[in-house]
């Protein structure tokens, strides 16, 4: 009787008092309560123990008690086909559904909805077809990242040889091939590791199962499992939180919409797009900021020693209340007052990169769209902080298939005390220590053996003084500011991280070609010039940064010459302001897997 009910966005109490005035109606009540009646009963019979005793724990969901019904009503070799939903796969409350699932699960094929196979359905929606026997078995095969159903024969065709192809093909588009490498066969050897790793047991009848995109993954993933110690087998010297809750905190007044720069750490909050990979100054909220979209990227060769990003909420109450509200860390301090890594909470597996954490200073909080991680040894925050940004460990992230960061996946992540960890260390700081706010840990953290580290390979570009001339105090010439020594600093972390791990130079860049599509796109269309500045990308998350695609084709073949580029910057306080970026030639791009081979040989023979 009410259409508008389902036609807009009311807030909850917008809905609550049309509701009461809804059901004033004749006849609106009766009709209400019957749904409400019907929907209720639904739902305790759909929860109720004594009929789906598998689903035990879980959420109740409609296509989950088909399951169990299926394998009921067939007889022994009864053989049932359902396409449905992968969470069943991952749930960590979907231990007693999958001892009875895998024994008769023959074939898992997964697919992401790219290709609107379910018109419906959201395009990144993930779901799969399995074929289920009543039979016990002893293993299954599963395909994952599938786009149209032709790639599984063509997966199960031997005669298709060569690499495995990536979730995107060269031209960017979504993959097709198949090739028999992406069949993974799963037994109890498989599923053990996948329990160790994930769940830190060795109840491979339990498992959940990660998203792999070939066989030769299943070797990556030992590398994990050999480690001894993981984030939450820290304990009470670990602390993660989430902060303010977006919504709630503006509600009760904690947080208050408020589009500026902050005076201080202590007003500021930092959201999802300010951040990126071991970088805490990512983008700056633009003037008005209402969509993802509306923030700028900064330049970190003209940022002051003190500056703050522009942010989107400020404190909305008075500063007591404000700090009694923030949660204090096992050792006894308040997690506010210690420096930690918050990553992107939200977790875009088809994406750039997946695992997205840079370090933050004291005193600054953060909305609900990051998730934060500190320690109370701070040594163990910056290994976290440099490990965290590397492919190895987003490889992982990527592969447990979560959309959501949390301290379920995080917490699977180990932490590496080995001889790698100076030269991780001073990377990580080196990247993320962008201002004055970090020259505590730095002081806190500066070992003489960083003087001794060393680029892995020779580019002008690549000063030597910046590992030389680093001292205990921290100045604006410590960090790494320039484009192109930043990048390279991320790929010997990788490389170092791998090393780490255990894993081989080819398993570094097979993960890399196979999971991070995207990132391999950007890097064949990423330009640098001669003073290490992007000259031109298609990276589609640096806006205002480097030419236009048409003034990049008129002069990305010079061979000499300075160019200039005019901009109105409004990233730093105070009002807008004409700047002129200039650009030397020539220009040139970047190999990733040229220059994993070329730290591998480095870092081995050092």
């Amino acid at each position: 009787s009410q259409p508008m009910f389902a036609i807009k966005n009311f807030s909850a109490a917008q809905t609550a008092k049309l509701r009461d005035e809804a059901l004033k109606e004749n006849g609106t009540k009766k009709a209400y309560f019957t749904e409400y009646e019907s929907i209720t009963g639904t739902q305790y019979f759909l929860n109720a123990v004594q009929n789906y005793h598998e689903l035990i724990g879980m959420k109740a969901n409609l296509y989950k008690c088909f399951l169990p019904q299926a394998w009921m009503f067939g007889n022994s070799t009864g053989i049932s086909a359902f396409v449905h939903p992968d969470g069943v796969f991952d749930d960590p409350n979907g231990t007693k559904l999958r001892e009875r699932l895998y024994p008769r699960l023959r074939f898992h094929f997964q697919f992401i909805n790219e290709f609107k196979l379910f018109a419906e359905v959201f395009h990144h929606m993930r779901f799969s077809l399995n074929i289920y026997c009543n039979a016990s078995g002893k293993t299954f095969d599963t395909i994952v990242n599938l786009f149209d159903a032709s790639t599984i024969e063509q997966c199960y065709d031997e005669s298709i040889q060569g690499a495995v192809p990536g979730i995107k093909d060269y031209k960017n588009n979504w993959n097709t091939q198949g090739h028999p490498d992406r069949v993974v066969q799963v037994g109890i050897k498989e599923l053990t590791i996948f329990a160790n790793l994930f769940d830190g047991k060795d109840n491979w009848k339990q498992a959940r199962l990660p998203v792999l995109h070939a066989k030769q993954l299943l070797d990556v993933l030992t590398c994990f499992v050999a480690q001894e110690k993981t984030v939450e087998k820290y304990g009470n010297d670990l602390y993660s939180s989430q902060m303010w809750n977006e919504t709630h905190a503006q509600n009760d007044g904690t947080i208050l919409r408020d589009v500026r720069f902050p005076e201080t750490m202590l007003n500021t909050i930092y959201s999802g797009p300010h951040i990126s990979v071991a970088n805490p100054l990512y983008k700056t909220s633009r003037r008005i900021c209402r969509v993802n979209s509306d923030f700028d990227s900064i330049d970190l060769s003209v940022v002051s020693e003190d500056y703050i990003q522009r942010c989107n909420y400020s404190p909305g109450c008075e500063l007591n209340k404000y700090l009694s509200q923030i949660p204090t860390t096992p050792w006894g301090e308040k997690y506010h007052t210690n420096y930690r890594v918050i990553a992107r909470k939200m977790l875009n597996l088809g994406a750039e990169r997946t695992l997205v954490s840079a370090l933050v200073p004291p005193d600054s909080t953060h909305t609900n769209g990051l998730i934060g991680f500190t320690f109370k040894d701070k040594s163990f925050l910056v290994l976290a902080a440099a490990l965290f940004e590397s492919i190895p460990y987003d490889f992982f992230i990527k592969v447990m298939g979560k959309t959501n960061l949390y301290d379920d996946n995080a917490g699977k992540l180990p932490i590496i005390n080995s001889k790698y960890k100076d030269p991780l260390s001073v990377r990580a700081l080196m990247l993320n220590c962008l201002t004055n706010y970090y020259s505590s840990l730095w002081s806190l953290q500066f070992d003489n053996n960083y003087k001794e580290e060393r680029w892995s390979k020779y580019d002008p570009r690549l000063h030597p003084e910046c590992f030389t001339s680093l001292t205990s105090e921290w100045t604006w010439d410590t960090p790494l500011r320039t484009d192109y020594e930043r990048r390279q600093a991320l790929v010997e972390i990788d490389v170092l991280t791998a090393m780490a791990l255990g894993m081989t130079l080819e398993q570094l860049k097979t993960i890399y070609r196979i999971q991070f599509h995207v990132l391999h796109s950007y890097e064949e269309d990423t330009w640098y010039d001669r003073n290490g500045r992007i000259v031109f990308t298609n990276n589609r998350g640096l806006t205002n940064v480097g030419f236009s695609r048409p003034e990049w084709n008129e002069i990305k073949d010079v061979k000499s010459g300075t160019f200039t580029r005019t901009v109105i910057d409004d990233t730093m306080p105070g009002r807008p302001v004409e700047r002129t970026i200039e650009y030397v030639a020539p220009f040139d791009r970047c190999d990733r897997e040229q220059d994993y081979e070329a730290a591998w040989a480095f870092f081995e023979e050092k």
